[in-house]
């Protein structure tokens, strides 16, 4: 009988962006992080940093990429980097 791997997901959503401070609704547009949104992504990055990544998932946009770098930064375990867009709200 083989083993059963368990694996854990951990999902957070992107930093605040500039559509999010002037209440506009993003979608699938070009938002860029604040620099508010990018604290948010520094602060995710290090309540995750004592966790293992073996793959890590962004979309296509911006701020996705940017939320998901300062994570990266503490997980040089982490080879497997995915780009998927069905994350993008709609």
């Amino acid at each position: 009988m083989r083993k059963r791997k368990k694996f854990k997901i951990y999902l957070f959503r992107h930093g605040k962006t500039t559509y999010n401070r002037d209440g506009r609704f993003t979608g699938q547009s070009e938002a860029r992080l604040t620099s508010e949104g990018k604290k948010h992504a520094e602060k995710i990055a290090r309540e995750l940093k004592n966790k293992k990544f073996e793959v890590a998932v962004h979309t296509r946009l911006s701020r996705s990429k940017a939320t998901l770098k300062p994570v990266l930064k503490f997980h040089p375990e982490c080879k497997t980097i995915l780009e998927d867009d069905r994350m993008i709200e709609r």
